[in-house]
Order: structure tokens, then C-alpha cells, then sequence
């Protein structure tokens, strides 16, 4: 894997610019993460850099010749843990 994983955000659309403020804390963030592609004779094989995203929220689609990724990470905590730091609330892949 390499070291290009990127930070991606929604803009807010302009009619909604009033409601920037508590919006903006909701909207999700997309992390783009590290990808290898290979192909060889038999196919291509993708590596994608995916920490704790389970198979049933993982989505791999090809339309129109381009391939897109999106998944979402489950990260399970005690229900008695109480977060102090967290860097991402609730990780979702997109590339």
C-alpha cells in the first residue's frame, strides 16, 4: 500500500447555507483510502486498505467501465466505554 489516503468531505448545497453550522457536524466523512491494482493474464486483482470493514459492508460495483468502492467499518466498543478522542466517528470509505 502506499501513503495516499485521502480526506474527503460534502459541500453544502447553497440553499442550505443558513443551516451550515449544526449540518455541517452531521454530515459524514469519506475517507478515499489506499488502493494497489494489478493485472495479469487471469484478471485484475484490488488491494484496498479497508481496517475493520466486515465483507457485508463492503461495496464493489463496475458501471459505465469505472470501478467504484464504498464501504463502512464496524468498530465495536464495550457499552460502558466512554470515548474521550476519536479521529473518526464512524469510518465510510469511498473511492
Amino acid at each position: 500500500m502506499n501513503d495516499s489516503t485521502e480526506l474527503t468531505t460534502r459541500e453544502p448545497h447553497t440553499d442550505l447555507a443558513s443551516r451550515a453550522g449544526a449540518q455541517a457536524a452531521k454530515q459524514p466523512v469519506h475517507i478515499a483510502p489506499a488502493v494497489d491494482v494489478f493485472e495479469d493474464s487471469h484478471g485484475i486483482t484490488l488491494f484496498a486498505d479497508l481496517p475493520g470493514v466486515p465483507r457485508e459492508k463492503l461495496d464493489v460495483r463496475v458501471q459505465d467501465g469505472s470501478l467504484s468502492v464504498e464501504a463502512e467499518a464496524v468498530i465495536s466498543t464495550p457499552p460502558d466505554l466512554r470515548l474521550q478522542h476519536g479521529e473518526v466517528r464512524h469510518p465510510h470509505f469511498w473511492r
